[in-house]
């Protein structure tokens, strides 16, 4: 029993730090996104806080389905110490599409503020993680933005 805390200690102490958060920045059709990992060191992966910081930098007002944006569970892709894809739960059903509700609009460069959580049900060992934001609309059917915005990984280390 006395060797399992120093075997922890040894576990913890050999996963680096993250940096203080960076925000990650793209940009698609007028529509930029700085992305941002509020929590860069956690214990569990429920205390996980990212914000987007979406910024119309068009003169014309740009609608934008946040349908596909809000939820952590359909916009955050997240990868594991060893690349791989870490599974979200299931995201929640939209409702029927009726062009209205879900819908943001910017006006020429206003920035709208999203917050999200990690929409991840399952335990994660300890390591260095990485997420980035995809936000990606082809249909203009009630005049959204269309464009694939993603953003670069950003790190996260899960103690």
């Amino acid at each position: 029993m006395r060797l399992g805390k120093p075997i922890l200690a040894l576990v913890l102490a050999s996963v680096p730090a993250a940096a203080e958060p960076v925000a990650q920045h793209a940009e698609a059709n007028g529509l930029a996104v700085d992305f941002t990992v509020m929590t860069p060191n956690l214990i569990d992966i429920r205390g996980f806080v990212a914000k987007a910081a979406l910024t119309n930098l068009t003169a014309e007002t740009l609608k934008i389905d946040g349908r596909a944006l809000a939820p952590a569970a359909l916009a955050l892709e997240f990868r594991g110490p060893d690349g791989a894809r870490v599974l979200h739960c299931s995201p929640p059903a939209p409702p029927p599409d009726d062009g209205v509700a879900g819908r943001v609009e910017l006006l020429p460069k206003e920035t709208a503020e999203l917050k999200y959580d990690a929409a991840i049900c399952i335990a994660l060992r300890p390591g260095r993680y990485q997420v980035r934001l995809h936000y990606a609309n082809s249909e203009a059917t009630h005049g959204e933005w269309v464009g694939d915005l993603t953003t670069d990984w950003a790190t996260f280390v899960l103690r």
